[in-house]
């Protein structure tokens, strides 16, 4: 037997409102945690990127190199950069500074051009788990528009 609640609004005790249902069924939900942060102030060599344009921060889960899960979950986490040299360039996701997933570009094999390395992972953090990504060789370039390194992600739940 189905059961039917008719609720516009979602609230904790305290009033915080987790969620909205407007009148087509649609669900917004102000507080999921999500960001994507931009490096705009040059290229990035070896170490943990700083991102230093914050775009979104839904939640305040990002600060400097890293992102701080405020709730345990299930978080999607993305990465797309590109270089302009002649050899490949080797990152990875660190979760609590312990690599999980390594990625790289291919070579230009020798010509300089603009190569891109992208990533997308799944992981399961724990409240104050973080995400970071982390450049072994190579360089990621830094740039403004639709340039440099973006590092996004979002709790799936």
């Amino acid at each position: 037997m189905a059961s039917i609640i008719g609720v516009e609004t979602l609230q904790h005790t305290n009033g915080t409102t987790a969620a909205t249902i407007d009148s087509s069924g649609r669900i917004s939900m102000p507080n999921v945690i999500a960001w994507r942060v931009k490096r705009t102030d040059g290229d990035a060599g070896t170490g943990l990127i700083t991102f230093n344009n914050l775009e979104v921060n839904q939640g305040s889960a990002y600060s400097g190199t890293r992102m701080t899960a405020p709730v345990a979950g299930i978080y999607l986490v993305s990465f797309t950069g590109r270089h302009n040299s002649q050899t490949a360039t080797h990152c990875e996701f660190k979760k609590n500074g312990t690599s999980f997933l390594g990625f790289r570009s291919t070579s230009t094999g020798g010509t300089v051009g603009n190569v891109g390395i992208n990533a997308t992972a799944i992981v399961d953090l724990a409240v104050n788990d973080y995400v970071e990504v982390s450049i072994v060789s190579g360089t990621v370039e830094g740039g403004n528009n639709l340039e440099g390194a973006i590092f996004t992600g979002h709790l799936v739940g």
